[in-house]
C-alpha cells in the first residue's frame, strides 16, 4: 500500500473516488450489517460446523468408495482369470483321464470304446458322463449294459 500511495485520488487508477458515492456505500454497509445481525438470529453457527464436517465426511466416504469400486473391479478381473485358469486345467485333466479311460475299456473289453463327455447341452463345468461303444452301437447311459459288461467297467 505505501508503494501505490502516489496514485490515491489519481484520476483513472483504481484509486480514483472522486466519482464513488461514499455515503451511498457507508448506507450499503450499515444495511449489510444489520442483515447479518438478523440472520445470526437464524442461523445457528454450530450448524454451519456441522454442514462443514458433514460434507468433508460424505467427500471421505466418496473417496473410500472409489477405492472399493477400484478393487472390487480388480477382484472382477481376478476371479475371470482364475476361471480361466480353472476351465484351461479342468479340460487338460479331462483330456488325459479321458484319453486313459477310453484305452483302458479298449483293453478290458477289445473292440470296445469308452469316453467321458458332457452331457448333452451341457458344458464341462457342469459335470461329465460316461459313454460307452459296444460294437458299433453307443449306449447312452451305463445301465444299457449287461450285468458282466457292467462289472469289467466298475
Amino acid at each position: 500500500m505505501f508503494g501505490k500511495y502516489s496514485l490515491f485520488g489519481k484520476s483513472g487508477s483504481q484509486y480514483d473516488f472522486s466519482t464513488v458515492d461514499i455515503g451511498g456505500l457507508r448506507d450499503k454497509a450499515v444495511e449489510l450489517e444489520q442483515r447479518q445481525k438478523g440472520m445470526k438470529k437464524k442461523i445457528n453457527p454450530k450448524v454451519i460446523n456441522m454442514i462443514d464436517t458433514v460434507e468433508k465426511k460424505e467427500s471421505e466416504l466418496n473417496k473410500m468408495l472409489d477405492t472399493v469400486l477400484k478393487d472390487k473391479k480388480k477382484i472382477e478381473v481376478t476371479i475371470e482369470e482364475l476361471d480361466r485358469y480353472k476351465r484351461d486345467a479342468l479340460e487338460k485333466t479331462w483330456e488325459k483321464v479321458n484319453g486313459d479311460f477310453g484305452g483302458i475299456f479298449g483293453e478290458l473289453l477289445p473292440g470296445n470304446f469308452a469316453k467321458l463327455q458332457p452331457p448333452e447341452g451341457q458344458d464341462l463345468m457342469q459335470g461329465l458322463e460316461v459313454k460307452v461303444r459296444l460294437g458299433s452301437v453307443w449306449k447312452q447311459s451305463l445301465t444299457e449294459l449287461s450285468g458282466g459288461q457292467r462289472s469289467v467297467h466298475h
